[in-house]
């Protein structure tokens, strides 16, 4: 750095990207969405579930018979993180996984992109359970944001992700 050259205090942006953006997406994002998750999270684990669990069963529950590859697409996830979430789960006897077989009989050295997910009985069980506290927790969120605000911020959200699905389609 020459001698005329003024660095920036610890932490704050340059100039240029202070021009560019007011903010981080991506941070208020993130901020965002660990602030809902702790609601979420501390109504849920009277049920003993996280909100993460959660989601995973409530979209199980609508997608039933579904390939990892194809629920991972569902969730927005990567097929490795989506597997790892899916193993307490497993472990519980909430959801099972299987070939594609018609016998349900998983063939030795079956591809894991070629397993089918489902919701069991206790998995079923367990998120009639869990119901009413996402119902409770849905309500404190919104309670919090207002209606306006609550559906503005859905109406985007959808938007949002319609956007950078195409853009992964534009770029494959």
């Amino acid at each position: 750095m020459s001698a005329t050259a003024k660095s920036s205090p610890p932490g704050a942006a340059s100039p240029d990207a202070q021009a560019y953006a007011p903010g981080c997406t991506c941070f208020y994002l993130r901020s965002a969405a660990r602030r809902l998750t702790q609601v979420y999270d501390d109504v849920l684990k009277a049920a003993g579930l996280s909100l993460n669990q959660y989601s995973l069963l409530s979209q199980l529950s609508r997608n039933g018979g579904i390939s990892v590859s194809a629920f991972a697409e569902v969730m927005s996830m990567d097929r490795t993180t989506l597997t790892r979430n899916l193993h307490p789960l497993e472990a519980a006897g909430w959801i099972i996984s299987g070939s594609a077989d018609p016998a349900g009989a998983r063939a030795a050295g079956a591809s894991a992109r070629r397993r089918l997910l489902t919701l069991t009985d206790a998995g079923e069980a367990k998120l009639r359970e869990a119901l009413p506290l996402w119902v409770e927790a849905q309500g404190r969120v919104n309670e919090t944001l207002g209606a306006t605000t609550q559906q503005a911020l859905h109406r985007s959200l959808r938007d949002s992700i319609r956007s950078f699905k195409a853009q992964q389609v534009l770029e494959a």
